[in-house]
């Protein structure tokens, strides 16, 4: 089953493709197994004017899907992830939070790998 269905709205959990935010794609197209996961087809809807990009399912994520809704109520949640996306990493791929981190490239989380939450 592919990570993501058509018309839904996702996140990037895979390797950051544009410096800065991309708003929330949404899923035009979910192709067959092609043996390495799903292609996508995107509506980049947080770039004007809206592009089209492709991608894999394992790449993308809907957020609020696949972690709990309690999860910053936990204090040990709080101090182990910087982010949702980092925490379903390690859930979804078995990484460790330092993988996960280096998976995702972001800015913010490369920094808190480096100086925890104190930059």
């Amino acid at each position: 089953m592919p990570y993501v269905n058509v018309g839904e709205a996702v996140d990037y959990i895979g390797h950051h493709p544009y410096p800065g935010p991309l708003g929330s794609p949404i899923v035009l197209e979910v192709g067959s197994w092609d043996g390495l996961g799903y292609p996508i087809v995107l509506d980049i809807c947080g770039r004007y004017p809206s592009a089209v990009a492709k991608g894999y399912d394992f790449d993308f994520a809907v957020l609020r899907n696949e972690y709990p809704p309690d999860i910053w109520g936990h204090p040990e949640n709080r101090a182990k992830y910087p982010n949702v996306q980092t925490y379903i990493r390690t859930r979804r791929f078995g990484e460790t939070v330092e993988e996960a981190i280096r998976h995702l490239n972001y800015t913010s989380t490369e920094k808190w790998l480096k100086y925890g939450w104190s930059f």
